[in-house]
């Protein structure tokens, strides 16, 4: 008996050793493949999202996603998109892990592109901008790109834990950081009530006194930040012509701050990764214009690749 239960234990040993070599291998190939054929590589995940979201455009989520899309804004999708968009980001950022260059080139044009509007705007009023990215395609690359066009540390409101953040993304991450650049991820869902607001309480005191940058989407469900099982403030707000519930601490920051608001997303066009930046609102009119801001993103043309259309709450009722 013992003696089976010792080969038992060789054989798992010599299986996860042999699954270690090959997943070294796959490794080497995508790096490869990444450095010597960027182009190749982008079109054969584009490809590769294509078929996936055709095998699985009948789940219960599409169907789900094209019902919310038909009754919020009156669009209605018959291709399989959200699977497609789902799909094509993971290897997205799969391939910008790996450093394809064609994909870091693209992030770093979003950065530079982010920059200007922002430094431009700085120099004709005298004064600084806190970002607002929207939830399409990908928060995290929103996120890097925000990163990329930051002056100093980049403050982001954020559900995702800090150290998961840097497990994934910090040898990436630290090809967006020059001179004193930084990211840190704040999540005030996992605190007590009283650690995070002493927390932001810090950060705008840092972003008033411009030692820091910030960052946080305006446009997160209260659904989604109620899976933190606390209590949040909400504002209410007409959006699509119903009442809505929006996250009160996107209206606080500009005047807490002091600050104007650039809001920007990135999307998806021909499988090359673009981005759109917004007019800027002036901080004493964000109450008036932040609710039209995210109907204008979630109901425009790049609707189909906004993130959180299979929450079935939408911003009509609070979690």
């Amino acid at each position: 008996m013992f003696c089976i239960y010792s080969l038992l234990d060789l054989g798992v040993m010599l299986l996860k050793r042999m699954a270690a070599f090959f997943y070294l291998i796959f490794r080497v190939i995508i790096g490869f493949c990444n450095t010597s054929f960027p182009k190749v590589c982008l079109y054969t995940c584009l490809s590769f999202s294509a078929l996936y979201s055709l095998i699985f455009c009948l789940g219960v989520n599409g169907f789900s996603v094209r019902s919310n899309t038909k009754k919020i804004v009156g669009k209605h999708s018959f291709l399989p998109n959200k699977a497609f968009f789902d799909m094509y980001c993971k290897l997205y950022v799969q391939m910008m892990c790996y450093g394809n260059k064609v994909i870091c080139n693209e992030i770093n044009f979003c950065s530079e592109k982010l920059e200007e509007s922002r430094v431009e705007y700085k120099n004709q009023t005298g004064c600084d901008v806190i970002l607002y990215p929207l939830h399409v395609f990908s928060d995290e690359i929103a996120v890097i790109v925000g990163l990329g066009a930051s002056n100093n540390r980049l403050y982001v409101i954020s559900d995702v834990d800090e150290g998961d953040w840097n497990k994934r993304w910090g040898d990436v991450v630290e090809k967006w950081k020059k001179n004193n650049r930084d990211l840190y991820l704040f999540n005030p869902f996992v605190k007590s009530k009283t650690d995070a607001s002493r927390g932001i309480r810090k950060i705008v005191k840092k972003v008033r006194n411009n030692t820091a940058d910030f960052a946080v989407f305006p446009d997160a469900l209260p659904e989604y930040t109620r899976r933190s099982g606390q209590s949040h403030s909400y504002r209410k707000s007409i959006l699509f012509g119903k009442e809505s519930n929006l996250h009160a601490g996107p209206f606080n920051f500009p005047s807490l701050m002091r600050k104007d608001v650039l809001p920007y997303y990135i999307f998806l066009k021909n499988g090359r990764l673009k981005i759109e930046i917004l007019p800027i609102i002036e901080k004493n009119n964000v109450k008036h214009e932040l609710p039209l801001l995210i109907e204008h993103v979630i109901g425009g043309m790049h609707y189909k690749q906004w993130l959180l259309w299979h929450f079935p709450s939408f911003f009509y009722r609070q979690g």
